[in-house]
């Protein structure tokens, strides 16, 4: 039986915990809704900013990923993560909210990009050509 390797591991764990991110602002956003009286307008910008900002940070990263490298991106996602977490913990505003939830989406596209970028073409297997 083949062994999986390390960082295939690693990377389904990156995605799932980045999942449940997602699920949990989903569950909270209400809970924050009526803790900071917010309108729905407002609830609606925490959402959208728990949304564009992933998708336009996986197009940036992945732009920029093999100069970086993935190991890097990998570290800016982390300290995105804890960041978001200390802010969106300790927010007592809406905008402390909104920053740190636009900070948890950048974090993680920077894992999406991290996981699914296709390996530098240094490393990729050479076609047969026929």
């Amino acid at each position: 039986m083949k062994k999986t390797p390390p960082l295939f591991v690693a990377c389904i764990i990156a995605l799932v915990t980045t999942s449940f991110g997602f699920i949990v602002r989903a569950f909270l956003i209400g809970e924050w809704g009526r803790e900071f009286n917010l309108s729905d307008t407002q609830i609606g910008a925490l959402q959208g900013a728990g949304l564009f900002p992933f998708a336009v940070s996986i197009i940036l990263f992945s732009l920029v990923i093999d100069r970086l490298g993935y190991g890097r991106i990998a570290a800016i996602a982390w300290a995105g993560h804890v960041v978001s977490a200390v802010v969106t913990m300790t927010a007592h505003s809406y905008t402390q909210l909104y920053i740190g939830t636009l900070l948890f989406a950048l974090a993680n596209g920077a894992v999406e990009a991290v996981v699914t970028r296709s390996p530098p073409r240094s490393i990729r297997r050479a076609r047969p050509t026929t």
